[in-house]
């Protein structure tokens, strides 16, 4: 017996490292190939704030390492760490903190183009992206076994929506993936009681909520759970009073709790030097922006809010956002799930699935409400309910299929195999408009055609495809045009001159005139959506169409020749 044990480990860590090979293959693969495909709105910021917090670390300006409410920290470590390694000279050249334009200036002084650097950050995305999944993805081995975590996990790999914002430099993506890994952590402590997955559980916590503010969702999440979990055991053991039980619920909320704090504090000298003005700023700022909406209109559900604000009654916005984006895969998954997992004669020997799923579902329901809760909404706010979602799924699918064949020999190979296709249609939901994924609407609900009259569209994407074609022209490089999210997403492709649409504009002879010399006006879906740019969508009115961007059956924009 004593000779079987180091052969049965060496067995289980080649199975584990060839997993992990293949599922790491299938996460990264689809989030780093094209790495320069068209640049999303806010991605030309991120750019500048990791100069920015880059060069505050060179400079030793802890200060100014605190750079919006977001507040994104873990996205500029990444796009200031790649930009020190691919374009150190960038690095070197930065005195103080730019704004956009400056930064756009000391690139083209330096001949660096913003795109080449998108794209290595793009690449360093997809790989944090994997890295994180694939840890995640042995808690939830551990968890609920080998079928159920590798479907689910399959399932995250090829979601349209996840891929798509883990394919750009944007806080979203790392946002989700860290609040999975602390779920998932957390739960793996309490199954085993090994204080290392809380301690990790700890660290991506931290590592939330210094990406997005929001993820402090966990401290009342995390304590709740503990509670629950805790009053579970007392009932279940009835040897711990609940004297007893309370303490430990407070040793081990506050171990959590510090590890947190610790990492937050060790990765933003900013938190580190000056807690109480960034946690004021953190706070105030961002409960003021979740209360006051959006700067500018917002289109939804054929209603345009005209101040960003939807307000608390706009009660459907989420639900609604997460079965437009969705894919009818994780529909049907979750339908499994809530019917297989709370019946005890379907459930079998697999019963630790009503325990995950339950926490899965309090998370991934919790985190929607938590969001509703502020007037500013857009449907990449609740990325985390997605992976939830994605793992629910993939048990219930698994439920279904060992309901089903659990008195067959050869039980795990059928499941196995029945399970393929689920991933394969997964798979074609994303990979069949590859890189486009973020034009992705639930054909449940009516596809694109549908999408386009419910939800907010449009994220720059097809803007660069409109540069593309001017590019063609003979004197492209002469060209003046004027186009909405002109900044990187159109002017990063075009090679001549690009000029900003603006929101709100007032109608002078002055603009008139520049309007009137300009030889193209490019308008977007998003910007007629929200009603944005009056003043050209006015000029254009009547005007022939010399080209329309149409992707995934959405017509994304139109460009007008003036000149």
């Amino acid at each position: 017996m004593q000779k079987n044990k180091p052969i049965s480990r060496s067995h289980s860590l080649i199975r584990n490292t060839i997993i992990a090979l293949f599922l790491g293959l299938t996460i990264a693969i689809p989030r780093v190939l094209a790495p320069d495909h068209y640049v999303m709105v806010d991605e030309p910021l991120w750019l500048y704030r990791s100069a920015n917090f880059l060069n505050a670390l060179k400079e030793k300006d802890w200060q100014n390492t605190y750079q919006i409410y977001h507040p994104g920290v873990s996205t500029m470590w990444i796009g200031a760490s790649v930009l020190l390694f691919s374009h150190p000279e960038v690095f070197q050249a930065q005195k103080g903190q730019l704004n956009y334009r400056q930064f756009e200036e000391l690139l083209a002084a330096l001949k660096v183009t913003p795109l080449k650097v998108l794209a290595f950050d793009r690449l360093f995305t997809g790989f944090v992206t994997t890295i994180t999944l694939l840890f995640a993805f042995f808690y939830a081995y551990d968890l609920i076994g080998l079928l159920p975590a590798l479907l689910g996990f399959f399932l995250i790999a090829f979601d349209p929506f996840h891929l798509a914002l883990t394919r750009i430099l944007h806080p979203d993506g790392f946002f989700s993936n860290f609040m999975i890994l602390a779920v998932l952590s957390f739960i793996h402590y309490w199954k085993v009681k090994r204080l290392s997955s809380l301690v990790i559980s700890g660290v991506f916590s931290g590592l939330s909520w210094i990406t997005k503010s929001p993820g402090l969702f966990l401290f009342p999440f995390m304590g709740l759970l503990l509670l629950i979990l805790n009053y579970v055991e007392v009932k279940k053991q009835r040897k711990q009073s609940w004297k007893d039980t309370c303490i430990q619920t407070v040793k081990l909320f506050c171990l959590w709790g510090g590890t947190a704090w610790l990492i937050s504090f060790l990765l933003w000298p900013a938190l580190l030097t000056d807690p109480l003005r960034v946690i004021k700023l953190i706070l105030s700022k961002g409960f003021q922006a979740a209360q006051e909406g959006h700067e500018q209109a917002l289109f939804f559900n054929g209603v345009i809010y005209t101040t960003g604000q939807m307000g608390f009654k706009v009660w459907e916005f989420y639900p609604l956002s997460f079965l437009w984006r969705t894919t009818p895969v994780i529909i049907l998954g979750l339908m499994f799930n809530i019917i297989f997992t709370y019946q005890p004669k379907y459930i079998l020997k697999e019963r630790q699935f009503s325990f995950i799923s339950t926490g899965l579902w309090l998370f991934g329901l919790g985190f929607l409400f938590f969001m509703h809760l502020g007037d500013k909404k857009f449907d990449r706010y609740i990325l985390p309910v997605f992976l939830a979602a994605d793992l629910l799924a993939a048990i219930g699918f698994v439920q279904v299929a060992t309901a089903l064949f659990h008195k067959r020999p050869l039980k795990q190979s059928i499941i196995a195999l029945l399970l393929i296709p689920v991933i394969g249609l997964q798979a074609y939901s994303s990979l069949s408009i590859f890189p486009y994924m973020v034009s992705y609407y639930n054909p449940l609900l009516g596809g694109p055609s549908k999408a386009v009259k419910i939800m907010d569209v449009g994220e720059g994407e097809g803007l660069e495809l409109a540069a593309m074609y001017l590019n063609q022209k003979a004197n492209a490089r002469e060209l003046n045009v004027f186009a909405w999210y002109a900044t990187g997403c159109f002017s990063y492709f075009f090679d001549g001159t690009t000029r900003q649409i603006r929101p709100v504009e007032q109608r002078t002879d002055k603009r008139l005139q520049s309007l009137e010399k300009s030889d193209y006006i490019v308008i977007y879906i998003n910007q007629e959506q929200r009603g944005l740019g009056k003043l050209y969508l006015d000029f254009v009115a009547g005007k022939p169409i010399e080209k329309k961007i149409i992707l995934n059956d959405i017509e994304y924009a139109r460009i007008y020749k003036i000149h």
